[in-house]
């Protein structure tokens, strides 16, 4: 691949948005980890930790997704982000919730 062809792929907007879930899936997983260690460190049953670290995550992930990875989608009213939340909770959050704890368990 030449340096023009790399320059161009790297730099398509599908490749960056990629970059960007990739990037603040990342940070969730830390985000995650970090709160689940907080947790269960000051007494918290692994259980109820691991859903609320996971409900944190779930939380960074969608406003980091919305500021960062789709920005360009333009700026929206309360009522369609709250819709857009609740969307993700029931698809995303709630999978990932009940994956983990099953997991945890």
């Amino acid at each position: 691949m030449s340096g023009r062809t790399m320059r161009s792929f790297i730099g398509s907007p599908s490749i960056q948005r990629a970059v960007k879930f990739a990037l603040v899936g990342a940070i969730g997983i830390v985000v995650q980890l970090a709160v689940l260690e907080a947790l269960t460190a000051f007494g918290c049953q692994y259980l109820w930790a691991t859903g609320f670290a996971v409900e944190a995550a779930v939380l960074h992930n969608f406003m980091w997704h919305q500021r960062f990875t789709w920005s360009d989608r333009g700026g929206s009213r309360m009522s369609e982000t709250g819709l857009r939340l609740l969307r993700f909770h029931l698809s995303n959050g709630a999978i990932s919730i009940l994956g983990s704890l099953l997991l945890m368990r």
